[in-house]
């Protein structure tokens, strides 16, 4: 049976779990509710080439929780019907989005509550996505300009007389002119799209950019990282799809707020860089679950 916060809050908040009708006939509450993220993730401008976009089809979300039993934690009029979730990092601002086509909904427990649920979560269709990330030798000279990649203005871009007309306001870390776009932001790939907005910031893409896609119809997604510096890993399962179960898992309802069943995939951990690496195994074991 479909189970979602507004047809069953009242009920499981009033009979499942009690409540004390002197104090308010309508007790205070809180959601307990899947998440699925990848902790791992980072930008392209990070210190190192790691994933960047995660997308994931829900194909079950559900948990067994003392006094109600088990409930369905995917919102569907399908009980065939899958989740598209969807993970990304924008660009460098670091920005954390989410989307799902079937929405991942809660259950609503009066707040205060304790007790130890079953979780269950599976998962087919896994993708991750990873932007080039030219990693410079210390001691090397990346652009091969003759000026070592730590005394470089422009690392990427060759500049071997190092203008930079402003460098007195840029302090510390001076950008040279080279790879300064028409506004003055820093531009790496000297593409002329600044750092800040540039879906490939280390491979030359002048605007307009074209995002990449990730996952197979219908399931197919934009993923915001540019078509020239895409790399696209299929995490492939053991099996059709992936089973992640664990037991006995402790959890206290927040008063007003959401209880999150967090499921962690850190993705780097099984799926590390390798750039001829277009697939990494997935097991239920990769995955961190915990009730915060």
């Amino acid at each position: 049976m479909r189970r979602i916060v507004s047809s069953i809050a009242l009920s499981l908040a009033l009979g499942a779990v009690g409540c004390s009708t002197g104090d308010s006939m309508f007790p205070r509450t809180g959601t307990l509710r899947p998440q699925l993220l990848d902790l791992t993730l980072a930008s392209q401008t990070s210190p190192e080439p790691s994933n960047q976009f995660m997308s994931w089809v829900v194909v079950k979300a559900e948990a067994d929780v003392p006094g109600v039993g088990t409930v369905n934690l995917l919102t569907k009029e399908d009980t065939d019907a899958a989740c598209l979730q969807v993970q990304q990092i924008v660009l460098v601002n670091q920005v954390l989005k989410a989307t799902c086509r079937v929405e991942l909904t809660g259950l609503a427990l009066e707040a205060g509550t304790t007790g130890t649920a079953t979780v269950r979560l599976e998962v087919k269709d896994v993708w991750v996505t990873r932007a080039d990330l030219p990693v410079p030798d210390p001691d090397g000279d990346t652009d091969g300009d003759g000026i070592d990649d730590v005394d470089d203005n422009c690392p990427y871009i060759a500049n071997p007389e190092q203008e930079n007309e402003n460098e007195e306001e840029e302090g510390e870390h001076p950008v040279g002119d080279a790879c300064t776009n028409a506004n003055g932001a820093k531009d790496s790939d000297a593409d002329g799209v600044a750092d800040l907005v540039d879906n490939c910031v280390y491979v030359a893409n002048p605007a307009p950019q074209t995002a990449s896609t990730t996952g197979d119809p219908p399931y197919a997604v934009v993923d915001t990282v540019g078509v020239e510096c895409a790399t696209k890993i299929r995490a492939t399962p053991l099996g059709s799809t992936v089973l992640i179960r664990r037991t006995d898992l402790p959890f206290t309802i927040r008063d007003g707020g959401t209880t999150v069943i967090r499921f962690d995939f850190r993705s780097k951990d099984w799926c590390p860089n390798d750039p001829l690496q277009t697939s990494c195994t997935l097991t239920a074991d990769d995955v961190t679950v915990s009730i915060q």
